[in-house]
């Protein structure tokens, strides 16, 4: 059976959500690491990849009627994009968590430094 056009674009957001959820993964181990400088170098090809996901998103719906869309396969790779996603959003999550509490601490020991250079009368 031939694969036919609307599964070959969500095959290929398959791909792409994971390929953004490795480099999720990568940014995370990096930033509990305390290399911000390394996960920050991940965000132009996690952008280029974010980017493709978003031309993907607005042909698919041309394509959907194109093939039985309830098709066990399909509802697969549909299940599989859902799931990534779930876990990318976790991912991400914890890293903005991660990095506000990296830069709070920052700041908490900025201000309490600031305290003591108070003048007191």
């Amino acid at each position: 059976m031939q694969t036919g056009k609307y599964e070959k674009l969500i095959l290929e957001k398959l791909e792409l959500v994971n390929g953004i959820l490795a480099m999720a993964v990568e940014q995370n181990t990096a930033v509990k690491a305390d290399d911000l400088k390394k996960a920050a170098a991940l965000d132009p090809d996690k952008k280029r990849l974010i980017d493709k996901m978003t031309e993907l998103d607005r042909v698919l719906p041309d394509f959907r009627g194109e093939e039985k869309e309830n098709s066990e396969n399909i509802k697969e790779i549909i299940r599989n994009v859902n799931s990534s996603l779930n876990n990318l959003i976790k991912i991400e999550k914890e890293s903005e968590t991660l990095i506000s509490g990296h830069y709070g601490n920052i700041s908490g020991e900025h201000i309490n430094a600031y305290k003591t250079y108070k003048q007191f009368k």
